[in-house]
């Protein structure tokens, strides 16, 4: 998974194949066939081993007494963090996010991570702490100013202080609280 990680990050997916991924892991290719039918099977799993990696804790400390104002600050800070930590992985999930290489077990799969921050949200609403509108708006809102932001800072092209943060967290809240 690795050496599929490091290949896709540097040559995209039209540079993997079964040969580079198991020269890079130093495995004979015939191994990767025991465990993997082809090179989709390959990327298929790493996606959905990449999105719980990524986006699997950004529940981390919330806790049911929180606000729903805090918690959003929470999870927010959280997918923030890991998407910085985990720069290439989120790189390969975005490239790989928008591929025809996807298959709709490994999408539907993929959303496993995002189903508590989608309660989160689905609980907001029936307290009338989130505005009432479609997930997927709410989503948009809550997750292209992170993705936008730490691609740029990903890229050197920005950096953030702590009252930057807050105040692009309280944007992001600003455009979802009821």
């Amino acid at each position: 998974m690795k050496a599929t990680l490091q290949i896709g990050a540097e040559a995209g997916f039209h540079g993997l194949s079964m040969s580079k991924i198991a020269k890079a892991a130093g495995v004979a290719t015939a191994t990767i066939y025991i465990y993997f039918e082809n090179i989709d099977a390959i990327i298929n799993q790493l996606y959905v081993d990449l999105k719980e990696l990524v986006f699997g804790p950004s529940m981390a400390g919330v806790k049911p007494y929180m606000s729903s104002e805090q918690s959003f600050e929470l999870i927010w800070k959280n997918l923030y963090h890991n998407i910085l930590t985990y720069n290439i992985e989120f790189r390969f999930l975005e490239q790989f996010s928008n591929s025809p290489y996807i298959t709709q077990i490994s999408r539907e799969e993929g959303y496993r991570p995002f189903s508590h921050i989608i309660r989160f949200f689905q609980e907001g609403m029936k307290k009338g702490d989130i505005k009432d509108m479609p997930m997927d708006m709410i989503m948009a809102f809550f997750f292209a100013p992170i993705a936008s932001l730490t691609k740029n800072i990903i890229a050197g092209h920005l950096e953030m202080t702590e009252k930057e943060i807050q105040k692009a967290i309280e944007n992001a809240w600003n455009a979802v609280k009821a």
